[in-house]
């Protein structure tokens, strides 16, 4: 027993004189540190996650053809928008203006993550002025439901680039769509005058979930509205209307199109002036 421990313990300073000759001949390099490898990895991978923030926060080439484009750019992303304001942006209100620096945009902001938006027209091809790249100025009018006032944040595109260029306080009656706008503030806020503003019968369009897309139309009572307005939800406190410049000068017919830049909603209700009486006449979806 004593000779083998003897000849165990001879081994063992063998073969540690020997690890210690390769150290002092240039063994350690093929040593691996493994702590050292996390960190490079760690790194490599906060790198490569800054770097995809990066290329998901940067604006599309694009961004300054379409206004839409540039729209949906402005709202979803915040330190583009931030960019797209001139400061100190003029904010008038009647015969009184001021002047709002970059720290009290935050008051003013109604866009950050605005995901619902509509646009009047009064025929189909009117919104194909959204495409029109000549379109330099469009207004964003931000509408109080309750308060029956505008806000209207106006968009230039100078030197092929948008911006917000100022926001102007506004009565209904100023805008453009104002008689039509007017009645609609009624319409949300009474609930009577909203029964009475339906036609009788209500034609609602919608597509079937087919392969063709076929759109179907139903006629439904008047009285059917109490529940049909749950499933074609209008805007109730604040409605956000984007005025490319489309035409304005019918005051018998209009279309309110409702539509989302975040995902596929898209409803359009049209309303026709008989007489003195504004009716919700159709609901296409």
């Amino acid at each position: 027993m004593f000779r083998f421990s003897i000849h165990c313990f001879a081994v063992s300073v063998v073969v540690l004189f020997f690890a210690v000759g390769l150290l002092s001949c240039g063994g350690r390099k093929n040593i691996v540190d493994v702590d050292e490898l996390h960190r490079q990895d760690s790194l490599e991978s906060a790198m490569d996650t800054l770097q995809l923030v990066e290329e998901e926060e940067e604006p599309p080439v694009a961004v300054d053809g379409l206004f839409d484009d540039f729209f949906f750019t402005f709202v979803t992303n915040p330190s583009f928008q931030m960019q797209r304001i001139e400061f100190p942006l003029p904010v008038m209100d009647g015969d009184s203006a001021m002047m709002v620096v970059s720290d009290d945009w935050e008051k003013y902001n109604k866009f950050i993550y605005q995901e619902q938006f509509s646009v009047i027209i009064e025929d189909d091809d009117d919104v194909l002025v959204k495409n029109d790249t000549s379109v330099h100025r469009v207004a964003v009018e931000v509408i109080d439901l309750d308060e029956a006032v505008a806000n209207v944040y106006t968009f230039r595109k100078e030197e092929t680039i948008w911006k917000l260029a100022n926001i102007d306080r506004r009565e209904l009656e100023d805008l453009p769509n104002g008689l039509f706008l007017s009645f609609f503030v009624h319409f949300m806020n009474d609930s009577t005058f909203q029964q009475k503003s339906i036609d009788d019968p209500l034609r609602v369009v919608t597509a079937e979930d087919t392969e063709e897309d076929v759109m179907v139309e139903k006629k439904y009572d008047a009285q059917d509205w109490a529940e049909l307005k749950h499933d074609f939800p209008l805007p109730k406190k604040e409605l956000v209307n984007i005025d490319y410049g489309q035409p304005s000068n019918n005051r018998r017919h209009k279309q309110l199109l409702l539509q989302s830049m975040t995902d596929d909603l898209f409803m359009k209700f049209k309303f026709h002036k008989y007489h003195s009486e504004w009716k919700l006449i159709e609901i296409e979806n």
